[in-house]
């Protein structure tokens, strides 16, 4: 895989050995209707594809990947923990939530994302170990 956004990555990391870049996330809300990933299915394509070139380019040790980054669609986390190659790949797992007013002041918020927290905590071999941002 060549292509022109390799750069953001060789350019920093390799000559000048920079280390600004822990993390990064595929895609921005990959679930949405709006986005190009058109399925998990070829969100988790293109998340092992990520893993394969940061290992060829010697840029995995340093750079974690995250994911899913989804929209209202918490259930991506149950999908990568029941893969235990992709789970395995996920250094850190990261969800967007909209939470409104109400959701926010009655707890609904707080315990939608307890719910996940606990369940990557107990069901991801590895996922006491990994963040969990929101």
């Amino acid at each position: 895989m060549d292509f022109y956004y390799w750069r953001f990555f060789d350019a920093p990391c390799q000559p000048k050995k920079y280390t600004c870049i822990k993390y990064y996330n595929l895609g921005n809300e990959p679930n949405g209707d709006w986005m190009y990933t058109e399925s998990f299915a070829t969100w988790k394509t293109s998340i092992l594809n990520l893993d394969t070139e940061l290992k060829a380019r010697n840029l995995r040790d340093q750079i974690k990947i995250v994911g899913p980054d989804v929209a209202w669609n918490n259930e991506w986390i149950k999908q990568i923990i029941a893969d235990k190659k992709l789970a395995g790949v996920i250094d850190a797992y990261e969800v967007h939530y909209y939470a409104t007013a109400q959701e926010i002041n009655g707890a609904g918020f707080e315990k939608e994302m307890a719910y996940y927290r606990n369940y990557i905590s107990d069901n991801d071999p590895k996922g006491k170990d990994k963040i969990f941002f929101r």
